[in-house]
């Protein structure tokens, strides 16, 4: 089957994509083709357990029946050294009376630290009545605070606001707001030296020039508008007559072979193959009204016609069938 020169258009490739997802499977991560995936460790894992194995369960104390319930548990257990009725070899009495104390558990009172020792926790001492204001010490005793009265501030020395100088600082801005100077002209504030807004305005109405145009302000030595404008279509048009030069129509063995300025343009009244004084090289065929243009590096062809001999046209493009495509996908 002969299909070098066929191509694929979209429905051709959907087509296509389709009998590959058809024939074939996506490729997973960490599989190939025709791996084992279950090791025989894995399998003998699996022998090794019994039938009817359960998953361990978290025994309970208090459980009385189930999977979490504990067989044969002892009613009492037998102290360290001895059994249920003694403790490293010494008699327990079955009762013990309440009021009893135990002398490696009774409390003892807070010792108190020194300038060389540190003190015990313990039991604080009990306060004195009318003792009320007085706080516990670091070395176990009953104290008064110490004396927190500050005296008025002097300028040598820091303390308390007296009322006298609390009166002076609110009636400071009363005294600011009297001496206050409102003025609202340069003289009103004594300043001697600075002009007012109105002699500056005047003085700048003397040295403002209102003229309209260049010679109204003394400048001689610049183009006014209407002269610019001038000088530029001046110079446009020199330039654009400079590029191309129309030199008429004329018959292709008439093109002139010497004499030509850069810019000149002919129009050629008949179908013409280039030579190698055209820029294009030659051999390039023109048809008739083409126009050519001469420049510094020969002659230019500026319009003609292209040979398209070497592309390919929309009506000889033909595409696979969908039979093509199902005989091509055959594993």
């Amino acid at each position: 089957m002969a299909l070098s020169n066929k191509h694929l258009d979209g429905t051709g490739l959907s087509q296509l994509w389709a009998k590959v997802k058809e024939l074939f499977v996506a490729k997973e991560a960490g599989k190939g083709l025709s791996t084992n995936d279950y090791t025989t460790d894995e399998k003998n894992k699996l022998t090794g357990i019994e039938a009817g194995a359960k998953v361990n369960v978290q025994s309970d104390w208090n459980a009385t029946s189930g999977d979490a319930f504990i067989k044969n548990k002892p009613e009492s257990l037998p102290a360290n050294g001895g059994n249920a009725e003694t403790v490293n070899g010494h008699t327990v009495n079955s009762d013990v009376p309440a009021n009893a104390e135990f002398t490696d558990t009774k409390p003892v009172d807070m010792k108190g630290a020194t300038a060389s020792a540190a003190g015990t926790a313990g039991y604080v001492p009990a306060p004195e009545a009318g003792s009320q204001g007085k706080f516990l010490k670091a070395d176990g005793t009953w104290a008064d605070p110490t004396n927190t009265t500050y005296e008025e501030a002097t300028e040598e020395k820091a303390g308390l606001m007296s009322a006298a100088d609390k009166k002076k600082v609110n009636g400071m801005d009363a005294a600011i707001a009297a001496k206050a100077d409102k003025a609202t002209t340069v003289s009103g504030y004594g300043i001697t030296d600075a002009y007012t807004k109105i002699e500056v305005n005047a003085e700048l109405g003397k040295k403002a020039n209102t003229a309209t145009t260049l010679e109204g302000y003394g400048i001689s030595d610049a183009y006014t508008k209407t002269a610019a404008d001038a000088a530029i279509k001046k110079a446009v048009d020199t330039a654009v007559a400079g590029v191309y030069k129309i030199k008429g129509s004329i018959a292709f063995a008439k093109l002139p072979t010497q004499g030509m300025v850069a810019g000149d343009v002919y129009n050629i009244t008949d179908d013409f193959t280039t030579t190698a004084a055209f820029v294009e090289g030659a051999g390039k065929q023109c048809k008739a009204g083409s126009n050519v243009v001469y420049t510094a590096d020969g002659w230019d062809v500026m319009a003609g016609t292209y040979d398209f001999s070497d592309f390919v046209m929309k009506s000889d493009i033909q595409f696979l069938t969908e039979e093509e495509i199902d005989a091509i996908c055959v594993l």
